[in-house]
C-alpha cells in the first residue's frame, strides 16, 4: 500500500517506490517519425488552450487540449462549475493536483482528488457537470487539471469511468504514463492514445506509436528535440506528425535540472464528414440544429443533487 511520500510523489508526477518496481518502458526501434511545429497555444485567463490553434479548429478529431494550472488559488478565486450538454465527444480529465466536484446525467457523482482521472463517452448525450470542488473554492490551494476531448463518430452508448492517474513508468531516467490507452501504450478501442512523456535534463527516450491516425504533440513544460531532424517543440507549441514513422524520438538539452513534458496523443483519421459547436458534435447542420434542440428539452437526462 502506497504511503504518504508515495502519494506526495504520485501527486507531484514522480514515480513512487512501488512504481520504480515497474519494469521499464521498452525502447521503440522502428524509423523515426518527424513533425511539424503547428502554432502555439493561448492563455486565457487562468486556463492555457493549447488546442485549437490559429488556423486550426481541430485538429483531425482532436477538439480541444486545455490546462488549468498548475498554480496555487487563493480562497474565493474559484468559481463552481456549470452544466454543459456534451454530444458525440470523448472527454479526458486528468486531476494532477487539487480536487474536482463532478456530476452527470448517467448518474454519477463525487469528488476527483489528485491523481484522478474521468473519462466521459458522451454518445448519444448526457449533461455533465465538473469543476473545482467546494472544499478548494472556499480555502484555496494547488490546482492543475488537464482536460482533453476528441469528436465521436457515431453516437454510441454513453459512459463515464473514475480512476486514479496510472503509475508512470521508467525509461532510463525519463517516464512514460498512460493516460488513455491500455497499459503497453497500444490505442483504445475506439483508435484514442493520450501518454504523458517526461524526459530528464540530457536524456532521449523512444517511444512506439501507432502507425496510423493522427499524432500530435503538446509541450507542457520546457523544451524538446523530437525525431532524428531534432524538431525543437516548446513549451505550449503543438506539433503533428507528417509521415508514417512509428518511433517518437524526445531528446532535451543538456543545461538546467529540469525536466521536459510532452503530451502524445494520438487519434483516428475521421472517416465521415461532421461539424460541431462547444460540447456538441453531429454529422451536419440540420442534424446540429436537432442536437441542440434535444440538448436542452430534457433528452439528455438531469442531473443527480450532489448532496443526495
Amino acid at each position: 500500500m502506497a504511503g504518504p511520500l508515495d502519494r506526495l510523489r504520485r501527486a507531484l508526477g514522480r514515480p513512487s517506490n512501488d512504481d520504480t518496481n515497474e519494469p521499464e518502458w521498452p525502447r521503440a526501434t522502428g524509423p523515426a517519425l518527424t513533425v511539424e511545429v503547428l502554432g502555439r497555444g493561448h492563455r486565457r485567463g487562468e486556463y492555457l488552450e493549447l488546442v485549437p490553434l490559429d488556423g486550426h479548429e481541430h485538429l483531425g478529431a482532436l477538439l480541444s487540449v486545455r490546462r488549468e494550472g498548475p498554480s496555487l488559488r487563493r480562497p474565493g478565486d474559484l468559481a463552481a462549475a456549470t452544466d454543459e450538454p456534451l454530444h458525440r465527444i470523448t472527454e479526458l480529465t486528468v486531476v494532477q493536483a487539487g480536487a474536482l466536484e463532478h456530476r452527470d446525467s448517467l448518474g454519477h457523482r463525487g469528488t476527483l482528488s489528485a491523481p484522478a482521472t474521468r473519462l466521459a463517452s458522451a454518445g448519444a448525450g448526457i449533461v455533465s457537470e465538473i469543476g473545482p470542488d467546494r472544499h478548494l473554492r472556499r480555502d484555496g490551494g494547488m490546482l492543475d487539471v488537464l482536460t482533453i476531448r476528441w469528436a465521436q463518430m457515431s453516437a454510441v452508448t454513453p459512459t463515464v469511468r473514475i480512476g486514479e492517474a496510472p503509475p508512470a513508468r521508467r525509461q532510463g531516467r525519463s517516464e512514460v504514463r498512460v493516460l488513455l490507452g491500455k497499459p503497453d501504450g497500444s490505442p483504445t478501442a475506439a483508435g484514442l492514445l493520450a501518454l504523458h512523456v517526461r524526459v530528464a535534463a540530457g536524456a532521449t527516450v523512444d517511444v512506439e506509436v501507432p502507425p496510423d491516425g493522427d499524432l500530435v504533440l503538446v509541450g507542457l513544460a520546457g523544451d524538446a528535440l523530437v525525431g532524428e531532424a531534432l524538431v525543437p517543440i516548446r513549451e505550449q507549441e503543438v506539433a503533428r506528425r507528417i509521415d508514417d514513422g512509428t518511433r517518437l524520438t524526445v531528446a532535451t538539452r543538456l543545461e538546467g535540472d529540469d525536466t521536459t513534458d510532452l503530451l502524445v496523443l494520438v487519434t483516428p483519421e475521421p472517416d465521415r464528414d461532421w461539424v460541431h459547436e462547444r460540447g456538441l458534435v453531429a454529422d451536419d447542420a440540420v442534424d446540429l440544429a436537432e442536437v441542440r434542440k434535444r440538448s436542452v428539452d430534457g433528452a439528455f437526462g438531469r442531473l443527480p443533487r450532489m448532496d443526495g
